[in-house]
């Protein structure tokens, strides 16, 4: 709604500095900080693929190329982790009066809205962009999989593994699930738990695991390093609790980022980490954080993101070897070539 109040105001030469949602900054420097938009109503979403050149919808997913169309089935997490800017979005909307942020399409809005999809589109692929999938009540999961056994096509979503009961994979196997992405995040459960916000056990963690394997769904596990106060052993923590889990085919590794709003981005500001002005870049550019040892240095960061797959996937008693590879030279580099052929 935003972006149409704005196009509309430059197409009708209109004044920019009233439209809801925005600030505008006016030649003399003065700021105007207009209230937010409403809500939206994600049910009454419905995304015109048909501005779009077909190519963009080519995609490949899990060794296979596919003509894949997003689907959003509900909008915000109802998770409180510190390092995303999820939970900062419910803030806002609730101290502006807004209501909850965190919006699930009626599963008749969402069958209708895959019924047109599939009738307009000829989707090879489905991909639901939600935070969490499985995040919902029971009900939800059951209908959606008794609905979706009809549509025939296979899908991907993000999810955690929590949420992953063998009543749960069953009913997604049966309807065609294709693959699934898990965000552990960090391996050391006093961190996990305290500074991330996120109440789950190794154990439980590992036993979520062990459920989705059999399930033979595939699967792919995602790591983040280099949050505040990080150190190497709360890596390696990491690193063990992958170690114990198995069934997944791939592991991605990425770098904190520090997003405005976000509780991590505030405690890297406070102990003097990380300007206040900094702006974020990518997951995977060096870490925007300063911080003193024992914590780990952006080189450090760089160094690990190199090779924790490596550490994961090898023995031990090859990891002094592996260490070598941390260093971006010429020694490190033939050792990551060693071991990454």
């Amino acid at each position: 709604k935003t972006i149409v109040d704005v196009a509309e105001a430059i197409r009708k030469d209109a004044p920019l500095d009233r439209i809801m949602g925005t600030w505008y900054k006016a030649t003399s420097g003065e700021v105007s900080k207009n209230p937010a938009q409403p809500l939206v109503d994600i049910g009454k979403i419905v995304p015109d693929f048909t501005l779009f050149d077909s190519a963009r919808f080519i995609r490949p997913m899990g060794g296979n190329v596919f003509r894949t169309f997003p689907i959003e089935s509900y909008r915000g997490c109802p998770y409180l982790c510190t390092y995303c800017n999820s939970p900062m979005q419910r803030s806002l909307s609730k101290e502006q009066d807004l209501g909850n942020f965190l919006r699930r399409k009626k599963l008749n809005v969402l069958e209708s809205e895959i019924t047109s999809l599939v009738e307009n589109y000829d989707p090879e692929f489905l991909y639901f962009v939600d935070d969490s999938f499985l995040a919902r009540p029971k009900k939800e999961v059951v209908e959606f999989c008794e609905f979706y056994k009809n549509v025939g096509l296979p899908f991907w979503f993000n999810t955690r593994p929590e949420n992953c009961t063998e009543n749960n994979m069953r009913l997604l196997k049966e309807a065609g699930c294709y693959r699934i992405s898990f965000g552990i995040e960090c391996g050391n459960e006093s961190y996990r738990k305290n500074v991330l916000l996120r109440n789950v056990t190794n154990d439980q963690i590992v036993e979520s695991f062990r459920v989705i394997a059999e399930s033979q769904i595939p699967f792919s596990i995602n790591l983040i390093i280099g949050m505040p106060g990080e150190t190497r052993e709360l890596v390696f923590d990491t690193i063990e609790l992958v170690r114990s889990i198995g069934g997944y085919d791939t592991l991605t590794v990425s770098i904190f980022t520090p997003y405005h709003g976000t509780v991590l981005r505030n405690v890297a500001v406070k102990n003097k980490w990380l300007n206040s002005d900094a702006l974020t870049k990518h997951t995977t550019s060096s870490s925007l954080l300063d911080m003193p040892p024992p914590y780990l240095s952006a080189k450090d960061i760089d160094g690990l993101m190199r090779v924790i797959p490596l550490y994961v996937y090898f023995p031990k008693n090859e990891w002094n070897e592996i260490r070598k590879a941390e260093i971006a030279d010429s020694i490190g580099d033939d050792v990551l070539a060693h071991y990454s052929g």
